[in-house]
């Protein structure tokens, strides 16, 4: 199983390590640690060689084709102020392509190491779950190690986990222990990760493996599914009952459990009463706001990546870039061919999986039947999360696509489209070609690290007061990447506090100028409009190029458009109205307000303001 040559090792060194990196920073999208993980990966597409002939499975161009969409949508797009959108689209790419030049053992060798990884992930996920220690990005039972929350890391556990089983299965003698010992421990670190959607697409995906078996001839014994599910129930039975046994409960249980038992009840009542019943309702307002949108616009799309512009009106919650539900979100982002070309994905997927399975009988069963039973997973957990928009998900997807596409190419009876590179390229044209798409993905990504990395320094010398080195930060990071709305809203902040404290009038203009860029760049963006408001309204005597009242108003008009819940925006609102001398009309719609929202402090405070 672990046996090392140098050809089948590197491969799996460089991908494995670069997986390291984008996973290091799963919940953070640290650039620079995105970065190094595409860069890491890159070198393996560079150094293997080039196929003179390649051919495609329809799955494998439904692939491309969305790719293609993504990659057009984010161009034409009028702003893209998330970068992190083309580290998206990036191990999108590197998981297709890169798997698709590695050969049978090197795929082996990758997979196997990445198994490792998420073998000792699950370990950090049981200390976790146990003890509610080593928690970075969650809060609560939930295991989510180094991923943004539990969802998204037991979507990744279920890739991983599913065809280990599948593997599993078909070992010989010698790799059954091994085998048995790190599905067993993932299944563990799903257990952890207290993910209701996780364990349903688990479910779906095992139920899936379990139907492809009826393909192959040689059957399972009972004893070994026995065994399957033996260790499955012995590792719910043994966390929980262990979890019971440890004093310290959840960390959003305020008062000491009585007991060891009461530590178990909670744990479960929250993973899936209480948490349930208010995750399940946002995603319903979610899904409501998206179908709204989707038939306003139900061809072309919003863009990609565009859903937090767009839901603010009909939702009370905290804005999201997701709908939780990759379909509708692909839909509505993406238009009409989106949702098309993701169908088409899936279907032709188990149409050609299926009839693959029937009419050949080899080794490479396994293969099919291991990676659909892992998609199967993925495509249900996408129902329920935002499984399309996670760097290491997106690739670990692509990568089984391009496996797949390497076993139907192979069979004649399945449909396939060949492109002969002879008569295209030659094949040292090709590796050039790579070589230049290559530098150039890395030098257009580096410019997105090099403005984070300014912008972060920038704040730490704004916070100690150091505002001229800040500035040239900042504007350093502006320079890098224009579109950030961030890189101009701190420096704007800071300049505006300094224009109402001091009267100052260098300092008005200049942050008059940063938020009006702003604006310029995000026709959505709300704190630009927000702040602005309040400077013209407070400062207009300090400012050069002064705006109208029907102007002022109309920016809150705007942005309560999209956010009409906004309490902010309310209060500023009413004081706006009042200053401009229009206070009959703001005492109605403060009235109107409270009797909204009577328990919200902004708007009482608006009120004390106008009754003294």
């Amino acid at each position: 199983m672990f046996s090392i040559e140098k050809r089948v090792f590197w491969p799996s060194f460089f991908i494995c390590s670069g997986l390291i990196f984008c996973l290091s920073v799963s919940s953070s999208h640290d650039y620079l640690g995105l970065w190094l993980g595409v860069f890491l990966i890159l070198i393996v597409w560079l150094v293997r060689r080039p196929f003179s002939v390649v051919t495609f499975s329809l799955p494998a161009i439904g692939i491309i084709l969305l790719m293609l969409l993504i990659f057009n949508s984010i161009t034409k797009s009028d702003f893209n102020n998330y970068p992190v959108i083309y580290f998206f689209l990036t191990y999108f790419f590197s998981g297709f392509f890169i798997i698709s030049v590695l050969d049978k053992q090197q795929i082996q060798f990758v997979y196997y190491g990445i198994v490792i990884i998420f073998s000792i992930l699950s370990c950090w996920a049981i200390v976790q779950f146990i003890f509610n220690y080593a928690q970075i990005n969650y809060k609560g039972v939930a295991a989510s190690v180094i991923f943004a929350n539990p969802n998204t890391f037991a979507a990744a556990l279920n890739l991983i986990l599913l065809p280990l089983i599948t593997i599993y299965l078909f070992s010989n003698k010698t790799e059954l222990s091994k085998n048995y010992l790190c599905f067993i421990l993932i299944f563990a670190g799903l257990v952890s990760t207290q993910s209701r959607a996780g364990w349903i697409a688990f479910v779906s995906g095992l139920v899936c493996l379990i139907i492809l078996f009826r393909f192959v001839k040689n059957k399972i014994p009972l004893i070994t599914w026995l065994k399957i599910f033996a260790g499955f129930l012995a590792v719910i039975f043994i966390l929980y009952g262990t979890k019971a046994m440890i004093v310290s409960g959840p960390i959003e249980i305020t008062q000491q459990p009585e007991n060891n038992i009461q530590v178990l009840d909670n744990s479960i009542n929250i993973a899936i009463t209480n948490k349930g019943t208010r995750s399940i309702q946002q995603r319903i307002e979610l899904a409501k706001t998206s179908l709204e949108l989707i038939k306003e616009q139900p061809i072309n799309g919003i863009g990609y990546f565009k859903f937090i512009y767009f839901y603010y009106e009909n939702l009370r919650y905290t804005y999201t870039h997701y709908v939780h539900n990759d379909y509708l979100q692909y839909w509505l982002e993406l238009g009409l061919p989106g949702i098309l070309i993701v169908i088409f994905i899936i279907f032709t997927t188990y149409w050609q999986g299926i009839k693959y399975l029937k009419i050949k009988s080899s080794e490479e069963k396994i293969w099919v039947i291991a990676i659909i039973s892992g998609l199967t997973s993925y495509f249900t957990h996408a129902l329920a999360s935002y499984v399309f928009y996670v760097p290491i998900l997106l690739f670990i997807f692509a990568g089984y696509t391009a496996i797949l596409n390497k076993v139907f190419v192979n069979n004649k009876e399945l449909y396939s489209f060949n492109v002969n590179l002879n008569n295209i390229l030659q094949v040292n044209f090709i590796r050039l070609f790579r070589i230049l798409i290559s530098i150039s993905i890395l030098i257009f990504l580096f410019n997105f690290v090099i403005a984070q990395i300014s912008y972060r320094a920038g704040t730490s010398m704004l916070n100690a007061g150091l505002i001229d080195q800040a500035s040239q930060l900042f504007e350093r990071a502006r320079r890098f990447s224009p579109a950030e709305t961030q890189n101009y809203l701190l420096e704007a902040d800071y300049w505006k506090n300094i224009a109402l404290v001091k009267n100052d009038r260098k300092a008005a203009n200049h942050a008059d100028k940063l938020y009006k860029k702003i604006m310029d760049i995000d026709i959505y963006d709300v704190q630009s409009r927000l702040q602005r408001a309040i400077l013209h309204r407070e400062k207009s005597d300090l400012l050069d190029d002064t705006e109208s009242e029907k102007t002022i108003l109309s920016w809150f008009l705007s942005v309560l458009e999209w956010q009409p819940h906004h309490h902010t925006v309310q209060a500023e609102y009413i004081r706006t109205l009042v200053k401009f001398g229009k206070e009959n009309q703001a005492r109605l719609l403060l009235s109107n307000y409270l009797k909204m929202y009577p328990r919200s402090k902004v708007l009482n405070k608006v009120s004390y303001e106008l009754s003294h």
